[in-house]
């Protein structure tokens, strides 16, 4: 008779990387509203989305443009952005004043331009497993983008 045990696996985590923002957001050229969520990282044991109000966050563009963002919901800001600010090439980055004091800014990322996808295609395929006769099936999707050079 064979047995095994599973061991939980807990990190240590140090007190003063308890308390981190999380920023997550992108400046696309598809929609005109640009969004940003800002949250706290939760604890492992206890995973939640922890949003944080009351910040006051700003995008910036490299030709000098300030577009300030409003909080639509609790930790969710957004901002309209004409799309003639828009521009592949052109660069942003994101300013944060948090209600604490703290100052989160990113650096200048460029928005690049996305080429269009011209095909789908999908593969089917038997995924093998470490133990004989528990093959998973699954579908592998692929897509083309034709860029002109």
């Amino acid at each position: 008779m064979l047995s095994s045990c599973i061991i939980p696996f807990e990190p240590h985590i140090d007190s003063k990387d308890i308390n981190k923002y999380v920023v997550s957001g992108q400046v696309t050229d598809l929609d005109e509203y640009q969004t940003v969520s800002i949250s706290m990282a939760a604890p492992i044991g206890d995973p939640k989305y922890i949003p944080v109000s009351g910040c006051y966050v700003r995008i910036y563009d490299d030709k000098g443009h300030e577009f300030v963002m409003n909080e639509s919901e609790e930790g969710i800001y957004n901002v309209e952005i004409d799309n003639n600010y828009l521009i592949p090439g052109n660069s942003f980055k994101v300013e944060i004043l948090t209600p604490d004091g703290t100052i989160i800014e990113s650096d200048f990322d460029q928005m690049n331009e996305c080429p269009d996808v011209d095909s789908v295609y999908y593969l089917r395929k038997e995924l093998l497993p470490d133990e004989p006769g528990q093959g998973t099936k699954g579908y592998n999707f692929m897509w083309i983008s034709m860029v002109e050079m």
